[in-house]
């Protein structure tokens, strides 16, 4: 195997749409990071296959932050369910449990929608269940604007340092079978097709418009790439990633 790069940062989301956390090491599965994406709202009245309701339909979204109140052992491949409790805090400072016969009301008072909340232990992703991002090319990105870009903006799950200097490295890894640490093997096949998501500044949720409009026009939309996981097992920050 040949070495690529290294896992600069591991970055997980609890609540699809929220605030995500970064740590130090994780269990990764065939669905994905545990604890990754495991609660969501959906529009209670949808029948659409894409029901979700995020930061792309709610920017404020992204000032919610979810915190696992035992998280799972990153040994451990299948937690018990109490290690999925979560407590949201609020922009305003008020905290409240997922599980709380208040917090989906007080949200559809706050956003005037009809939500449901849905929980999974496999994670509700978009597209497929781990993403990844170079920081070359988030730099580029940076260049091109000309503003500095918060990498959270970018919501993947691996912060890659490849040894290939240039950016958008992971693009050339489309169909091919990486291995990250010891034993967790991912197949790299799709690219991340953005939305306004990544306009929205992390900190205040104000909007950037320039940024997906730039990355429309110069990269078709894309930003990254989704791997589903092939061999799990735990990664580490600073973990090897080589070419199977």
């Amino acid at each position: 195997m040949s070495l690529l790069g290294s896992v600069h940062l591991i970055r997980r989301y609890p609540f699809k749409g929220m605030r995500g956390e970064d740590l130090a090491r994780v269990f990764v599965r065939t669905s994905g990071l545990t604890g990754d994406r495991v609660y969501a709202l959906t529009d209670a009245g949808s029948t659409s296959n894409f029901p979700w309701i995020t930061s792309r339909l709610v920017p404020e979204m992204v000032l919610f932050e979810p915190k696992l109140l035992d998280p799972p052992p990153p040994e451990v491949k299948y937690p018990a369910e109490s290690n999925y409790r979560v407590e949201i805090t609020f922009p305003d400072g008020t905290v409240q449990a997922a599980e709380s016969p208040a917090f989906v009301p007080a949200l559809e008072a706050r956003w005037g929608r009809k939500l449901k909340l849905r929980f999974s232990e496999g994670g509700m992703h978009d597209a497929r269940p781990v993403s990844i991002l170079g920081l070359s090319s988030l730099e580029q990105l940076e260049r091109e604007v000309q503003m500095p870009l918060d990498h959270t903006r970018f919501r993947a799950n691996f912060y890659v340092k490849w040894r290939e200097p240039g950016p958008f490295f992971e693009e050339t890894l489309l169909g091919r079978t990486i291995q990250i640490g010891d034993k967790v093997r991912v197949h790299v096949s799709k690219r991340n097709k953005r939305c306004v998501v990544i306009t929205l500044d992390p900190r205040t949720a104000q909007s950037s418009p320039q940024i997906l409009k730039h990355v429309g026009q110069k990269y078709g939309g894309n930003a990254g790439v989704y791997a589903s996981v092939i061999d799990d097992g735990v990664v580490n920050v600073g973990d090897p990633i080589s070419l199977v």
